[in-house]
């Protein structure tokens, strides 16, 4: 008996912390999941525009998700939803296959979601969470770095209102260009004040309540600015109509040849899902003292983004920024996330026409603000100094996504990951130690590599 509640308590986490649930519990959960609600409601659609997919999807993939982790996940306040990464790279792998706003493009972004949820179901199960830690961590943070340079410009186009294609540098460069006398200046100057208000906050007041409310605030201020003034009339351009209705739970529509098609890009995303997720679980998990589980992880990770996908959203994973406000809003338990996505399913079915008059400039320039601080030199001068062959793995790795595309920037840093690895092991450290003469301290005389 006490091993079948031994294999219940490791496949439900969350049977630890109900049993022993409070009032007390609740209302710092509620608290917590209010102060993530006002982040979660403006980067979800920001993150669901990212993708090239309708607003309204990012509130969708907002809620099953964090729903399912709060009662399989091991942490207790990793937040699950859309991330700007996981975003891009579900823009990387459509915007080539299907237009952009067609119906097939939205079915494919949910199959792809529900692909990646099954490959990281599968690996979870199969008990192979240690292998995708194999991957270096240089490499990894190199291709957040560049894969965060490439979200950033690619919101260009939504700060100028131009046409314009940023799945690379030389590309983005390149229809930069040509389109940039084609600005407009009321979006420009609606962009540079929203930058210049989400810059400027954080250094003029010191209270955390006021920065973490900024984005909401500005996105409030902002649709009252547009509806007062009319300005959508002068070619601000805004979300528009957003239907008010929770999703139909539906299998999207696929055949075996799409299935095929994006399998590759299925398994990069659940790859970089679950290592981003793990890393921010870890980073919270030692004052809030949980047990982390990778597999456990990679099965919640998984049965998130299959439930995402069903439910009219795209793939998702741990969010940083809100993984670490609901901790420091004082979250006792996975709950916040369950309150989180039932308060996200209040808006999809009340506030979602509220959000109509919203620029897109706004939108993202949210994004910009946000992805901008992952942007840094820093970690390419650190990793040179201690090992020139992760720095060289983690140059190439940049430069693949960067001036290639994500994809193969990935399988580059792969790769490189793996012949580095073999490198180490065939020149194992190995060290003779002896006697120092006339006493009895041992000392290193001899050093093989």
């Amino acid at each position: 008996m006490n091993s079948i509640n031994q294999k219940i308590s490791n496949l439900f986490p969350s049977s630890k912390w109900l049993q022993n649930y409070s009032s007390a519990n609740f209302k710092s959960d509620f608290f917590a999941a209010c102060i993530v609600l006002t982040m979660l409601v403006p980067q979800g659609m920001a993150y669901a525009m990212l993708a090239g997919l309708l607003p309204i999807m990012g509130i969708y993939a907002s809620i099953l998700p964090m729903i399912i982790y709060a009662f399989i996940g091991s942490s207790t306040t990793l937040s699950v939803g859309p991330v700007a990464i996981i975003s891009m790279m579900v823009f990387a792998t459509l915007n080539p296959l299907f237009p952009i706003d067609t119906v097939a493009y939205i079915e494919a972004a949910c199959l792809l979601s529900i692909l990646v949820g099954f490959i990281s179901l599968l690996l979870g199960f199969f008990r192979f969470g240690f292998l995708i830690q194999l991957i270096s961590h240089p490499v990894i943070k190199s291709f957040i770095i560049a894969s965060a340079l490439l979200i950033a410009l690619g919101q260009i186009k939504f700060l100028l209102d131009i046409p314009l294609k940023a799945n690379n540098i030389p590309e983005f460069i390149s229809t930069l260009i040509p389109n940039i006398h084609l600005s407009n200046l009321l979006t420009i100057s609606t962009s540079l004040a929203a930058i210049m208000i989400l810059v400027c906050i954080p250094k003029l007041f010191k209270n955390d309540v006021i920065i973490k409310l900024s984005p909401l605030l500005l996105v409030v201020c902002s649709i009252g600015i547009v509806s007062l003034l009319n300005l959508d009339q002068y070619g601000l351009k805004t979300v528009g109509m957003i239907p008010s209705a929770l999703p139909d739970l539906k299998f999207p529509t696929w055949n075996i040849e799409l299935v095929k098609t994006l399998l590759p890009s299925a398994f990069m995303i659940a790859m970089i899902s679950f290592v981003e997720s793990l890393a921010i679980a870890q980073a919270t998990a030692i004052k809030k003292r949980d047990d982390l589980n990778s597999n456990q992880e990679l099965i919640a990770l998984g049965l998130a983004n299959i439930s995402a996908g069903i439910s009219s959203g795209f793939a998702v994973s741990g969010s940083l920024s809100r993984s670490v406000v609901n901790a420091d809003a004082g979250a006792k338990t996975p709950m916040s996330g369950v309150i989180s996505s039932l308060l996200m399913i209040f808006v999809g079915l009340y506030f979602t026409g509220f959000f109509q008059n919203l620029p897109l400039a706004i939108l993202a320039a949210t994004i910009l603000v946000s992805i901008w601080k992952l942007v840094s030199l820093v970690p390419f001068i650190e990793t040179w100094k201690y090992s020139k062959a992760d720095g060289l793995a983690m140059l190439a790795t940049f430069i693949g996504v960067t001036c290639i595309d994500i994809s193969t920037g990935l399988v580059i840093g792969i790769i490189l990951t793996f012949i580095l690895l073999l490198w180490r092991i065939s020149r194992p450290h190995i060290a003779q130690i002896g006697l120092v003469e006339g006493t009895s301290i041992l000392e290193m005389f001899h050093v093989m590599m």
